[in-house]
C-alpha cells in the first residue's frame, strides 16, 4: 500500500476513536490502493466489504475536508459505489459529517 493509504488509515482511526464502526466499506483510491472500514476497525487492505467506493485521491480528500459532496461526486462520475450503498451512508456522519 502507499503512503497516501497509510495516512488515510491513520486519519480515519483518529476520527473514529475506539467506537466500533457499524459498517463494512472498502475505499479504493485510484493509483494508491485501498483500505477497509468495518467493525474490526480501519486497515489498509484489498479484502472484501459489503460496499466498495472508488474515487481519486483528490475526491476523497475533498470529501474528508467537506469541500466535495459525496452525492454530487457520485452523480458527476467522480465517485463510484458498488454493493450496499446503505453501508456508505452509515459512514457519512462519521467521516464526512
Amino acid at each position: 500500500m502507499s503512503d497516501v493509504i497509510d495516512q488515510y488509515v491513520a486519519q480515519i482511526k483518529e476520527k473514529v476513536g475506539s467506537d466500533p464502526i457499524k459498517a463494512s466499506v472498502k475505499i479504493v483510491i485510484h493509483d494508491e490502493g485501498s483500505f477497509i472500514i468495518d467493525p474490526n476497525g480501519v486497515a489498509a487492505s484489498d479484502g472484501e466489504a459489503k460496499c466498495t467506493m472508488t474515487m481519486s485521491d483528490e475526491t476523497f480528500r475533498g470529501m474528508l475536508d467537506g469541500s466535495v459532496n459525496g452525492m454530487t461526486a457520485m452523480m458527476g462520475g467522480k465517485l463510484k459505489v458498488k454493493g450496499a450503498i446503505t453501508e456508505a451512508i452509515k459512514l457519512r456522519a462519521i467521516l464526512f459529517g
